[in-house]
């Protein structure tokens, strides 16, 4: 099984779209659609992009398959996110909760 493929990456915004574009691709020996299911995921920084690398197995047939997509603005996006939660959570234990008001 061929692994982490950057240069074949699909692109998506979010989570949800690598399971749909997995869900749609019928598998490659069997033909069946929405036959990938997740065996391993793994997250590989390479080049200044970030890729979701998903090793699938056909539940019918066993075929393996392997899907990379470059979660690069996904994964910014979420890194803001945590920054700013940590920012708020820092402000809120300057606070000084027991006292009296």
């Amino acid at each position: 099984m061929d692994k982490f493929d950057k240069d074949n990456a699909v692109e998506v915004k979010c989570v949800r779209d690598e399971y749909i574009h997995i869900s749609r691709q019928p598998c490659e020996n069997c033909g069946k659609i929405n036959a990938y299911k997740l065996h391993i995921q793994h997250l590989i920084h390479s080049e200044n992009r970030s890729y979701d690398v998903l090793e699938t197995e056909c539940q019918y047939c066993g075929h393996q398959k392997c899907f990379t997509f470059d979660i690069t603005d996904y994964f910014q996006e979420l890194g803001k996110q945590l920054t700013a939660t940590f920012k708020d959570r820092d402000k809120d234990e300057d606070l000084d909760w027991d006292s009296e008001t």
